[in-house]
């Protein structure tokens, strides 16, 4: 589904849902002033049955929205894609009886979508879906069946080609998993904040970012593209931890919008994050927001 451009003030980056998204989302994001929605993935805890019930009710957004499918949304792929083309069409029915208000919620990768901003014209540049961090290709099978990517060399010449054909020179990115580059400590914006596994040699990453999200970023500078922002999420971000929000290298901001859970108990009642994303003629701000979807 091609969104056209899309005028984009504020958007909102909604991290890794792992089953916690509700109703009172739905209402709270639907009567918002964000002009798109972008979710970094896994947006089940792991079951068809949960990840299907948490698109059902992504599907019913009112905003455009792109969804980049996680590692744990890629045993149901078909499934989430399937359930999101029927609520499309579904809507598609509703909207020509004067039964529904238009809907764009669609899922992506290794595409490019044109938005107009308060900040120039920007080519959103959707990078590679399933990523399970650490550069490892993750699921090349699914991958290799739905984009044509059986290797991060291919990936990467993905990547150049939609940097390449982009026709804005200011460009964002949205991943799954964040790029190399920031980082080797447990509290770096992709760094490794687990044991390595049993039997890994002393050359298991650190730093658990994408290479390919890496390269695509620097062949970007190298065709004197301008990198705004990364929005990724995948490397949790739990309480106790100082994994940051964001970083800022050069004139890019690098966004991990993964907190996990992402519904706390508040003074209030349940308390909803997400990250919100602002452009103005002066640049990118980002903040985090934790919301009572109910009372906000």
């Amino acid at each position: 589904m091609d969104l056209g451009k899309i005028s984009v003030t504020k958007l909102a980056i909604v991290g890794d849902l792992h089953g916690h998204f509700t109703d009172e989302d739905v209402h709270y994001f639907n009567r918002s002033t964000y002009d798109l929605l972008l979710f970094v993935g896994d947006m089940g805890s792991g079951t068809r049955k949960d990840g299907l019930s948490i698109i059902r009710l992504v599907a019913r957004l009112r905003k455009p929205t792109l969804i980049m499918p996680g590692n744990n949304d890629a045993p149901h792929l078909p499934d989430l894609a399937a359930e999101l083309a029927y609520q499309a069409g579904r809507r598609e029915i509703l909207q020509a009886l004067g039964k529904a208000r238009a809907s764009w919620v669609i899922p992506v990768g290794y595409s490019a979508h044109l938005l107009s901003t308060p900040l120039g014209d920007m080519t959103l540049i959707c990078g590679r879906p399933l990523a399970q961090g650490g550069s490892g290709l993750s699921f090349a099978d699914t991958l290799e069946r739905v984009h044509g990517v059986r290797t991060r060399e291919v990936s990467f010449a993905k990547y150049r080609h939609l940097v390449a054909d982009s026709r804005t020179r200011k460009l964002l990115f949205l991943a799954h998993n964040g790029p190399t580059g920031l980082g080797e400590t447990a509290d770096s914006l992709w760094g490794r904040d687990f044991a390595a596994p049993v039997g890994a040699g002393d050359d298991y990453p650190k730093d658990f970012g994408d290479d390919d999200l890496r390269a695509a970023v620097d062949y970007s500078e190298l065709l004197d593209k301008e990198v705004v922002g990364v929005f990724a999420g995948h490397m949790h971000r739990r309480k106790g931890t100082s994994r940051p929000l964001s970083a800022l290298r050069g004139a890019t901001t690098f966004v991990n919008a993964a907190v996990v859970p992402r519904i706390r108990s508040g003074p209030s009642g349940p308390e909803h994050h997400h990250v919100a994303a602002h452009f103005t003629a002066e640049g990118l701000h980002v903040s985090e927001h934790w919301v009572n979807p109910t009372l906000d």
